[in-house]
């Protein structure tokens, strides 16, 4: 059973993910919630790993290029289900706009 809070958005973002062992890919967010999102990622990474998405054409307003940190906590059929380690990230409003 799913235990997502908040409603899920369509969106097409592009993102790099990395990993604090090193691993680094591109990869597409395809949903997000305030809670969280699904990656779509061909990049095998374990369920329970803190990743870091740095989203390179959303630029906060600091002009800092926005970064939000996630745990994968279950495997999809083209990547995985993702939950923010801070519920609804102030910035993910940025994202919210990309859609």
């Amino acid at each position: 059973m799913e235990h997502r809070c908040g409603y899920r958005r369509d969106v097409q973002v592009e993102v790099r993910v990395t990993t604090r062992s090193g691993l680094s890919a591109r990869a597409r967010l395809v949903e997000v919630s305030g809670s969280g999102a699904r990656l779509a990622i061909s990049l095998s990474i374990p369920v329970g790993t803190i990743v870091n998405l740095v989203f390179e054409k959303v630029k906060t307003a600091a002009a800092k290029r926005l970064r939000l940190k996630a745990e994968i906590v279950r495997t999809t059929g083209s990547g995985y289900g993702l939950e923010w380690l801070q519920f609804a990230p102030a910035d993910l409003k940025l994202v919210y706009q990309l859609r």
